[in-house]
């Protein structure tokens, strides 16, 4: 009622249109009732979509002027827009007000849902079983983690909700680290934004979304391991400033220099508890010498900045 209302029409002419877009879409399932062959039956449908087709297109060719005004009126606004405050600042408050990340976010992870339930399907089907409490077995896990991976990030929309994903969890992976240091939020400096953009910029200079499954996974584990050493190198400004203020301020409070000091045993540990599995299961190779070498200075700096605070 309301679509005829809008297209401005004559009352009687609105009943008859309703009327006949009834019967449009009755009558198709109607005639299955009686004995017809299929090209009458055939004939019959095309016909009775012929109307809602026609009033379709003359609502849409209705619309074509104002639908290119809507569109010259927005590209006025994009131009006047990149003139008073530039590029980067229009993408900026658009990609804000679109809630890109988002949508990226929620994206990725309806996929790899869809993903999982027909891989556990699969594997349920294979093991002729209905219990879940069989896909507990370390190898099967291990296959449906690894083909999980593989399938996020197989198309450059799919890395896009990954990046999104990365940056939610490194995000408030910070949100910790400056909760245990009694610090305040900068936004200068997130964390979130730092390793999303490093996750990204690693996987397209790895080709990522173009290698097979195998060569994917592995690219994948070691841009990891190359962004888990770039947020202990957040961890460690974050209290190395700390630390610093600590030291110059003569703060009394234990409480505050035990968290600091803590925040530093975690990033000596991990480096080393990093370099430990790297060195064990791999050879030398000149990404493991990298890794390495970003692991070895974590811990150095570490050190540095706990022997200025003492």
């Amino acid at each position: 009622y309301l679509a005829f209302m809008h297209m401005q029409v004559d009352i009687e002419e609105m009943v008859v249109l309703k009327g006949l877009m009834i019967w449009s879409f009755l009558l198709p399932s109607c005639s299955m009732l009686i004995t017809f062959s299929k090209d009458i039956t055939l004939t019959f449908s095309i016909a009775c979509a012929l109307l809602p087709l026609l009033l379709t297109k003359w609502r849409i060719i209705k619309n074509i002027p104002y639908a290119i005004g809507v569109i010259i009126r927005g590209i006025r606004y994009a131009q006047e827009a990149i003139n008073n405050f530039g590029v980067h600042a229009v993408l900026e408050r658009e990609w804000v007000r679109l809630n890109v990340p988002n949508v990226l976010r929620l994206f990725w992870i309806l996929r790899v849902a869809n993903f999982l339930v027909f891989s556990v399907a699969k594997h349920l089907h294979e093991l002729d079983s209905f219990s879940l409490f069989t896909l507990l077995n370390p190898v099967i896990l291990y296959s449906l983690f690894k083909s999980t991976l593989t399938y996020g990030c197989d198309t450059v929309i799919a890395l896009l909700g990954m990046t999104s994903i990365v940056y939610y969890v490194s995000h408030y992976i910070g949100v910790f680290f400056q909760m245990l240091l009694l610090t305040g939020e900068d936004d200068d400096r997130n964390m979130g934004t730092v390793s999303a953009i490093l996750f990204f910029v690693l996987a397209e200079q790895s080709g990522l979304t173009v290698l097979e499954n195998e060569k994917r996974y592995i690219r994948l584990c070691r841009n990891f391991c190359l962004l888990f050493t770039a947020m202990l190198y957040f961890v460690h400004n974050m209290v190395n400033t700390v630390l610093m203020s600590l030291s110059a301020s003569r703060n009394p409070s234990v409480y505050r220099h035990a968290r600091a000091l803590g925040v530093c045993s975690i990033l000596l540990l991990l480096p080393l508890s990093l370099l430990y599995a790297l060195w064990s299961v791999f050879t030398l190779s000149t990404w493991l010498l990298a890794v390495s070498a970003f692991s070895v200075q974590v811990i150095i700096k570490t050190l540095v900045t706990v022997l200025l605070y003492t």
